[in-house]
């Protein structure tokens, strides 16, 4: 599976030849990189415009169909994260920063009081979350046990070294 993004739609392509599998509307333009879960559920931020109603961590099941969508307040910021646990953690310019279930309902929220920057969220092998803002560093302590590394595509660039190094993720 490759994820691609274009304009209002999500499109699952064959990592084989280049060709669509499926092309998922989002109805909105897709925002953020997207990362692949343990089971292969894609996991991307999408934006409206200037509608709030429409921002949102959305899931796409591996065979392309909607799984679930998450509500924010304020756009987020970048990349979601996956923990070893399956929560998803994502942050946003309004100052909050989330941690969302596997089935799509909030584990937690946190107010930050300044805006998380567009930088991608961080976490280190004994789980905790390092999210950068306009002027502090913060360090979060999560029940996750650190990156989910048996999932085919968890964080920006992939792993904790950081190598964008492609693997098969199945069909």
């Amino acid at each position: 599976i490759g994820v691609g993004m274009i304009e209002n739609y999500v499109y699952i392509i064959n990592p084989n030849d280049g060709s669509i599998r499926r092309k998922v509307p989002v109805n909105v333009s897709p925002l953020t990189p997207p990362i692949v879960g343990k089971n292969g559920t894609i996991y991307i931020g999408i934006h409206g415009m200037e509608k709030e109603e429409h921002i949102r961590l959305f899931a796409v099941n591996p065979n392309g169909t909607h799984k679930w969508s998450f509500a924010t307040v304020g756009r987020l910021a970048r990349t979601p994260l996956m923990g070893d646990d399956g929560t998803i953690y994502v942050g946003c310019l309004r100052g909050f920063f989330y941690a969302v279930n596997p089935d799509g309902t909030e584990k937690w929220r946190l107010e930050l009081g300044e805006p998380v920057i567009e930088g991608n969220p961080v976490i280190g092998y004994d789980g905790t979350i390092y999210v950068a803002c306009w002027e502090n560093l913060y360090a979060i302590r999560s029940d996750s046990g650190g990156l989910a590394t048996d999932a085919p595509w968890p964080k920006y660039q992939r792993d904790y070294r950081n190598s964008g190094r492609y693997q098969e993720i199945g069909d």
